[in-house]
């Protein structure tokens, strides 16, 4: 194996002491050593900073926040403390199995690999049921046109090349609260070569309140952002026609939103796609049965997806 680098995990915490003694100790029991703890306090009101001075490690370097921001900033802020030559990102639910530095730093070994990320365990905290996010395996090389078809990296699977945020013009885009992984994460595979692994080497935890809708007018809107933010970076991107499953997922979200929102049934949403996609033909044929039926049955249809 290449000179052992340093890697930055980087775990931002806003009252999250729930699960944090866990997250921590999956980073001490890593069976690869050389790494560091930038634990980014966003002014908690808990027992989280109690918890984070309760490990006794000189790896793991506590910061407090002299302003509450939002996650993306407060990301970007956790970011300029990165003394690693590779760096990650976990949430303070989150947890990696004892191997998975150990198992992904080698990766690293070509200079034309500046992401790696893996299958990952999801868990559903609810019931106890822990169950593999990737079924089959996903795409190395370069991503980005796979990506902006389907996207679906947990956040602590992937660990990056810090130099790789050179060559950006900007880091988390602060706007951003649902898609500002996905649109980092985009823009660096851009520059770079991607490895995956098929192996779970964690878990990501799912707690009943993302099973719903709730969030669906955020990531609208978002989503919305996105894309044109994307039409405005990559000229090529619109004529292409790769940005097709993009305008899906923003169609999709906008019938869903007028639904359940407005009370209203907008079939020209799912029009385009009817009989072309399974989703969007079981919203279509559903919406003849009313409002409260295709709500319940969309629900239905979601979280059986998960």
């Amino acid at each position: 194996m290449f000179n052992k680098p340093l890697v930055s995990i980087i775990i931002n915490c806003y009252n999250s002491d729930k699960y944090l003694k866990e997250t921590i100790e999956s980073v001490i029991s890593q069976t690869y050593d050389n790494w560091e703890i930038i634990f980014w306090d966003n002014q908690s009101e808990d027992k989280s900073a109690e918890i984070i001075h309760s490990f006794h490690d000189n790896r793991i370097k506590y910061f407090y926040s002299d302003e509450h921001t939002s996650l993306g900033q407060a990301r970007n802020k956790a970011l300029t403390k990165v003394t690693g030559a590779l760096c990650k990102f976990l949430d303070a639910d989150d947890v990696i199995y004892p191997n998975h530095l150990e198992k992904v730093v080698p990766l690293f070994e070509s200079q034309d690999v500046g992401l790696v990320y893996t299958n990952s365990d999801v868990f559903y905290q609810d019931s106890g049921i822990k169950i593999p996010n990737d079924r089959n395996v996903r795409d190395s090389g370069n991503v980005f046109d796979g990506w902006l078809s389907y996207y679906e990296v947990l956040l602590p699977t992937v660990t990056i090349r810090t130099s790789l945020l050179n060559y950006t013009n900007e880091w988390f885009d602060e706007r951003f609260s649902m898609v500002e992984e996905y649109d980092l994460f985009l823009r660096l595979s851009k520059v770079c070569e991607t490895r995956y692994l098929y192996e779970c080497l964690g878990f990501w935890r799912r707690h009943s309140s993302s099973l719903t809708f709730s969030k669906r007018a955020s990531w609208l809107v978002e989503f919305k952002a996105l894309k044109q933010k994307l039409e405005t970076n990559y000229d090529d991107l619109v004529e292409s026609g790769k940005l097709f499953e993009m305008q899906k997922r923003i169609d999709y979200l906008s019938f869903v939103e007028s639904l359940i929102e407005s009370k209203s049934i907008n079939r020209d949403f799912l029009l385009p796609y009817v009989f072309r996609d399974r989703k969007f033909t079981l919203a279509y044929l559903s919406s003849f049965f009313g409002v409260k039926v295709t709500s319940k049955l969309l629900e239905l249809a979601r979280n059986r997806k998960r």
